[in-house]
């Protein structure tokens, strides 16, 4: 692009929400203005900072960062013409004149002639020089027939032909400058040399000032020209009207004038007035004030601070009103010490001052306090004072006073409640609440035991346990739950709730019994078994054998006996296949068994046969036949023979 020119850029991309420059984030160096279109909207002006990245911070384009791409592409050319105002500001947005915004970048001047109805102001929220709609007063013509210095370039200067007509340009010769009050172009004035950077006030006439910039070789120094009626003032770094500052006596003593640090008044009261006298201190002398202001002495100029002088430069002769001219500078023309003298075609006018009331030569203090609370705003106290007052925000709000906004003490340190308070901000104060789980006016929080009431909420199975502001509730062994409700645990459902295997878990409450089975002897944890059998025959019938096994035992009959142990019976064994006995031989059941037995039936009472009778033992039998001698069937036998 050309510099100086603005581009119009497609309408997407940045958009304008304020007044304002600002960084174009779709280029490294570049950024839009942002002007009012006079419709209540915005235009957008598109530059770039020629290769150089721009600046969201300072608003200006940083010398000392380049953009990448500055290599690859053209870059405008500077214009040498205005390089001098870049000397001293590098990196800046400045005005050359009422019609030319310059560019400055790392020293090189860049310039933008102003379009069409708009002029280069200085605009804080652009951070410098913008060609901005409109012009300033300085670049307008104010009158008909007059000339006017520009604003900003003393060898320049524009006519007017009338009031609000269009100003027509002119330029004086190298080397001069236009004067407004010969109202022609004359030589520039000798200036001091530069023996230091900044900005100085002609010492022989303070209606000219001029800058210093330090260069390689040398300095470069520019001459400027306070609008008529002004000079320049060191201290402030402005051109101001030097009258508004004229001493007026009010008591006795001497005063330092604030027109000229070379000068002092004293104020006499002479025959019922107060005088005034100006006084200069010898060549090379200042008047210093003592810190109480009043008195003081002529000490050697050591450039020593200015203070509240207005500058180093004497006031021209005339130039501002003394007692000749002006009564009011002679016991402020009769008017009382708080009224405000003004000379009016001669005659005092004396106006009590903002404050008091009265004709002007007697003026009271006006309490205003008193209506309306003076002002001040409903959460202000008014505090009355000579010729004025006080607005004091009350406590709880801050403000100059005249408007009081409520302070939130909750921010800071918690308003000055305690570490367990909730603090809650309210109109000018605050309240502050133990939280729940402390008790106290909220200042002092001290910790609440919940646990000693009802067990602090925690069920009747639950272990209550108070902790800071609060308590914790724990199930008790053999429940579970949250604490609040805790449920019976069935623990033999595990493990048989720990209790031996050989024993029975029975669930209580909380807990469980162990119980070792039948069979088994110990605590139910542990159970060993139990020998039945050494005890009473472990219950088996006395004709029975007992046998342990584990967790009990068993009974068995012993053989000839039939049952189930516990009660046995002898089984008659002859009843079956003669007890096991041989057929001839005689089965006799015994207890438990039988016994077998052959049988010689001789041997008993002869076998049956008579006693004459020979018994002879048979299988199974016998056999009877008489003896010799004897006759009969052996059973029976009659006498021998005859």
């Amino acid at each position: 692009m050309v510099a100086g020119t603005a581009v119009a850029m497609p309408t997407k991309g940045p958009s304008c929400v304020g007044e304002g420059r600002f960084p174009n984030p779709n280029t490294c160096g570049g950024f839009y203005d942002c002007i009012p279109n006079g419709s209540g909207g915005y235009e957008e002006s598109f530059a770039d900072c020629n290769g150089f990245v721009y600046n969201a911070t300072s608003k200006t384009c940083s010398g000392d960062m380049e953009c990448r791409s500055r290599s690859e592409r053209s870059v405008t050319n500077a214009y040498p013409k205005y390089s001098y105002l870049c000397e001293g500001q590098p990196d800046d947005f400045v005005c050359a004149d009422c019609r030319t915004m310059v560019m400055c970048v790392k020293g090189q001047a860049f310039a933008r002639q102003c379009i069409s109805g708009r002029s280069c102001s200085i605009k804080a929220t652009f951070g410098g020089a913008v060609c901005y709609p409109g012009s300033p007063a300085e670049c307008t013509c104010q009158s008909g027939d007059s000339f006017v210095r520009d604003l900003y370039d003393p060898q320049k200067f524009f006519s007017c032909s009338a009031t609000g007509g269009v100003p027509e340009n002119h330029v004086c010769p190298d080397g001069m400058v236009f004067d407004e009050t010969l109202v022609q172009c004359r030589n520039q004035a000798s200036l001091p040399a530069c023996g230091r950077p900044g900005v100085f006030a002609n010492l022989d006439d303070c209606s000219e000032y001029y800058s210093c910039i330090s260069l390689q070789y040398g300095w470069l120094q520019r001459l400027f020209m306070c609008p008529n009626g002004t000079l320049f003032n060191e201290v402030t770094g402005a051109c101001e009207d030097p009258c508004k500052r004229t001493m007026v006596c009010y008591v006795e003593g001497r005063f330092p004038d604030p027109l000229d640090r070379r000068s002092y008044y004293e104020c006499l009261i002479i025959g019922g007035l107060m005088k005034r006298a100006r006084y200069q201190c010898p060549h090379g002398y200042v008047w210093k004030a003592n810190d109480t202001g009043d008195g003081g002495a002529c000490v050697e100029d050591h450039e020593m601070s200015l203070h509240d002088y207005f500058t180093r430069c004497s006031i021209p002769q005339g130039m501002c009103p003394d007692e000749t001219t002006d009564p009011c500078l002679a016991n402020n023309g009769g008017c009382n010490a708080n009224a405000d003298c003004l000379t009016v075609n001669g005659a005092v006018s004396c106006t009590c001052r903002a404050g008091y009331s009265g004709d002007g030569y007697t003026c009271t203090d006006v309490n205003e306090c008193a209506v309306a609370n003076g002002g001040c705003s409903a959460s202000a106290s008014c505090k009355n004072s000579v010729g004025s007052y006080q607005c004091s925000c009350l406590a709880g709000y801050t403000g100059d006073g005249f408007t009081c906004s409520d302070v939130d003490e909750c921010l800071v340190a918690n308003g000055g409640c305690d570490a367990n308070a909730r603090c809650s901000n309210t109109a000018g104060s605050r309240d502050c609440a133990c939280k729940s789980g402390f008790t106290g006016d909220g200042f002092t929080c001290s910790d609440v035991d919940e646990c000693l009431v009802k067990n602090g909420g925690c069920d009747v199975n639950a272990v209550c346990q108070n902790t800071n502001g609060g308590r914790t509730c724990t199930c008790l062994p053999g429940f579970s739950g949250n604490g609040i409700t805790c449920t019976d645990v069935d623990e033999c459902l595990v493990a048989n709730g720990g209790c031996d295997a050989n024993a029975r878990c029975s669930n209580t409450a909380g807990s469980r019994d162990c119980a070792c089975k039948s069979g088994f002897t110990g605590d139910g944890l542990v159970c060993t078994d139990v020998d039945e059998c050494l005890v009473a025959n472990g219950g088996c019938h006395a004709n029975a054998d007992c046998k342990n096994a584990v967790g009990g035992r068993t009974c068995t009959c012993h053989p000839g006996y039939t049952g189930d142990g516990l009660q046995c019976t002898d089984i008659n064994e002859c009843l079956v296949a003669n007890g096991g006995c041989d057929a001839n031989a005689r089965c006799s059941n015994t207890a438990g068994s039988r016994d077998c037995a052959y049988v010689d039936e001789c041997l008993v009472a002869n076998g049956g046969c008579d006693a004459n009778a020979r018994c002879s033992n048979t299988a199974g039998s016998r056999d009877c036949a008489c003896k010799s001698g004897f006759t009969g069937d052996g059973l029976v036998c009659t006498g021998k023979y005859p």
